[in-house]
């Protein structure tokens, strides 16, 4: 210990440093840790006196399909590190030590707690020194070629570095503006964007007219995204004679933003949903799905009047099927292949969001206005012009100033335990069986987990007044009821299918909170006078309880005494018990059309017809692929196109083509819910 001590006795300034002495390599996942980079350091003071030696644990350096090739380039054999503003004490009180004879280790929670300063060893580095500028941008260009772009990054600035100091920029401003143009291209392949920015504006300085510079700064434009100046810069690009406009690139990229900025300022989709969700083969499961623009216009972060808290409000009127809100993931992670687990997506997911804060003070300020576990509530109101597009364009500044409203934070301000908490506390994921939403019944399921910003805001209702649509990392919400403008936003947590005193309450206060909507007050106000009822259908209700007859037979039995309940209740109120008591009735239309006799004697004609349930579950849960299903497949409701293209866009906003198109796919039993079901079905030797 006397000897790390000593090595760190260097300047407080730079702090401890070393050398990389062997390659890195991934630590697979365990389930009580995090993946890992390991590797070897030997610690060295400034001097260059040689000390012990110490194993690294890198957290949230790289993901489960990150390959070995690129966790070497992170982390090169030979490169040098140093520990900015890691004092003796604090570096010797962090090692922890293991059996006699191995090496200490050190656990890094953050990768900017390293820093690398070379990523080529100490002998390579002094024969790039000696290299001349021309040399160098070689040298650069042989890195970018074999996809060591943090390396290329360091020799184009030493190339810069060089043409800087020789003073003649008349001989040496052709080979800078290529210098800076090939470093913003890695900044670029980065996701560096404010970075790639700024040298694409100081090659523009020089050279004004020089084409590719022009065109990668619109590329760092459209992902800052800023479209509206994306489309400014490439369209003056398109109009010189430039190689890039060879093989349309520049068309193509300027068409790209051209359709970012109609969707980010009009919520103008055109036909990006509709080919989604009638093209199952081509996006299924979203692994393919084409990426999209985020739109926010009709939407804004208010303290809610209830104190809740913060909640997402409408700005204006909106009409049932239109389109609130899209929002792409910050992080998002998929199942793969059975080697993942759960655990293992949540450590993508925050791994990507360690990644991201650490390349983008915007991204760290965004993701900061989130609670984690330790904040009980939160009542700041963070502006709207952090989540939204075009923001230096409204503001009419230049970027990176107008990218978001940044506050001046550093990269010691990346707190990865803190960003776990913000995920676990506002991240969503899916079991890929229960989703409430209609695309995952008609696209397929899968598991996935992820953070999205605005929509983490919008607070749960089981009487909500928006369906969610994922497409790809996209989140699509549109109005499932008209709202006015004021009104609340909300989603449902949990299956709003299920009943209060079954399900929804208990799912709620594991949430850690009380619904208090308008039909969890109904069900409230009733649960004394169904309180038997409620006994008998909870005993009765197990997972699929149409495969067991005789379960289905008690259900059955079931809706004739909730209909004596409910018979001198507003119609509101009797949509809402029937809904919350749907199995029963599902049960008791199957006796009704079953051929073999039954236990209980069941009259047609005790309980409305299935075209009255089929409007109390569009009361209750619109927007919910299980609510079309079940008036297909259970309740036996003959659905009319128009009908069925009239629920359809309350539910995702598509026109009567969509709408035909999936009724079709649902005539043919396409739907993974239905295939699912027959399975099932066909298990317990049934057929539908």
């Amino acid at each position: 210990m006397a000897d790390v001590q000593a090595a760190a006795a260097t300047s407080s300034r730079s702090g401890l440093c070393g050398e990389l002495f062997h390659d890195a390599f991934l630590i697979p996942w365990s389930p009580s840790a995090p993946l890992r980079v390991c590797v070897g350091l030997q610690l060295q003071a400034d001097s260059g006196v040689r000390y012990n030696r110490v194993t690294l644990h890198i957290h949230h350096a790289a993901s489960s399909d990150t390959p070995p090739s690129s966790v070497q380039r992170l982390y090169p054999k030979g490169a040098m590190v140093s520990f900015p503003g890691l004092s003796a004490k604090d570096f010797s009180n962090r090692l922890v030590h293991r059996e006699p004879g191995t090496f200490p280790f050190l656990t890094v929670k953050v990768p900017s707690m390293l820093q690398v300063l070379s990523f080529f060893p100490p002998t390579v580095m002094v024969t790039f020194q000696s290299m001349d500028s021309s040399q160098l941008k070689d040298q650069g260009n042989y890195h970018f070629r074999q996809k060591n772009y943090d390396g290329a990054v360091q020799l184009y600035g030493m190339c810069i570095d060089k043409l800087v100091a020789s003073g003649d920029p008349a001989i040496d401003a052709k080979s800078l503006v290529l210098a800076y143009c090939n470093r913003a291209q890695c900044f670029l392949l980065l996701g560096r964007w404010i970075e790639a920015y700024d040298d694409c504006i100081k090659a523009l300085e020089l050279d004004p007219h020089h084409g590719k510079s022009s065109f990668r700064l619109g590329k760092a434009l459209h992902h800052m995204q800023e479209y509206s100046l994306a489309c400014d810069v490439l369209e003056k690009t398109g109009e010189r004679n430039c190689p890039e406009n060879t093989g349309g690139v520049v068309a193509e990229q300027l068409e790209k933003s051209r359709t970012f900025l109609a969707q980010s300022t009009l919520g103008n989709y055109g036909e990006f949903l509709q080919k989604y969700l009638t093209s199952a083969e081509s996006c299924k499961a979203g692994h393919n799905a084409p990426e999209c623009s985020e739109y926010l216009e009709p939407v804004a972060i208010r303290l809610t009047p209830d104190g809740k808290g913060r909640g997402l409000f409408a700005t204006k009127d909106l009409k049932a099927g239109s389109l609130v809100l899209v929002s792409n993931a910050m992080a998002m992670a998929r199942w793969k292949n059975s080697k993942d687990t759960f655990r293992s997506l949540q450590g993508d997911v925050v791994t990507e969001l360690v990644q991201r804060c650490m390349r983008s003070k915007a991204d760290l300020q965004r993701l900061d206005t989130l609670p984690d576990s330790s904040q009980s509530k939160r009542t700041d109101v963070p502006s709207m012009s952090l989540f939204g597009p075009n923001q230096a364009a409204r503001a009419g500044v230049e970027p990176p100033q107008g990218h978001a409203i940044i506050r001046d934070c550093q990269l010691e301000d990346v707190d990865a335990e803190r960003i776990e908490r913000i995920f676990l506390t506002t991240g969503y994921a899916s079991d890929g069986e229960h989703r409430s939403d209609l695309a995952r019944a008609l696209i397929g399921a899968d598991l996935f987990c992820g953070l999205w910003l605005l929509p983490s805001f919008i607070n749960h209702s089981c009487f909500s007044n928006l369906s969610q649509i994922d497409v790809g990392r996209a989140a699509f919400f549109h109005a499932t009821r008209d709202i006015n403008a004021g009104d609340e936003l909300t989603v449902s947590y949990i299956d709003a299918h299920d009943s209060w005193a079954l399900y929804r309450r208990q799912r709620c206060s594991q949430f850690g909170f009380e619904c208090h909507c308008k039909r969890c007050a109904v069900e409230a106000a009733y649960d004394e006078k169904i309180k038997h009822i409620s006994s008998v259908y909870t005993e009765n209700m197990v997972y699929n309880s149409f495969i067991d007859p005789g379960a289905q037979r008690f259900l059955a039995g079931l809706a004739p005494q909730i209909e004596a309940v409910i018979q001198d209740a507003s119609d509101e109120e009797k949509y809402i018990i029937q809904t919350a008591y749907i199995a029963a009735y599902v049960s008791y239309y199957m006796e009704i059309r079953s051929s073999a006799g039954s236990s209980i004697l069941i009259h047609e004609g005790e309980v409305p017809p299935p075209a009255s349930l089929a409007r109390a579950l569009r009361f209750c849960v619109p927007g919910h692929y299980k609510t079309i299903c079940r008036l297909r497949d259970e309740l036996y409701v003959p659905l009319e196109v128009s009908d069925f293209c009239s629920w359809i866009g309350s539910d995702c906003g598509q026109n009567e083509q969509t709408g035909l198109e999936l009724l079709r796919r649902m005539e043919a039993g396409t739907w993974p819910w239905q295939i699912r079901m027959n399975k099932q079905m066909a298990q317990h030797g049934l057929r539908n």
